[in-house]
């Protein structure tokens, strides 16, 4: 899915090209790397939308330093941000 393979190569881009504090990694990372532009043309199954969001909480504990297994629903609180599943409904809702 290109859209997978783009976001994790913006989040390694990220990683690799920035070494800022974490709430500016997590300002970037919002800024360019969950846009996911596009997404609403796809025909995106069940099993690919828990990709993305697995993705989203692997980038989001990496950037925050936090252990592999913190819990997802601990995830936006800390990170300042909506789940990407939200952020992936309003972009469907806004197309409809």
């Amino acid at each position: 899915m290109a859209i997978l393979r783009d976001f994790y190569a913006r989040i390694n881009s990220l990683f690799r090209q920035f070494r800022f504090n974490r709430s500016v990694l997590m300002y970037l990372f919002k800024l360019c790397c969950v846009s996911l532009y596009g997404i609403q043309c796809c025909n995106i199954s069940r099993c690919r939308i828990v990709s993305i969001h697995t993705a989203w909480n692997k980038a989001v504990r990496r950037i925050l330093g936090l252990h592999p297994h913190t819990h997802r629903y601990l995830l936006p609180p800390l990170a300042k941000s909506e789940h990407v599943s939200v952020i992936l409904n309003v972009r469907v809702l806004r197309s409809v």
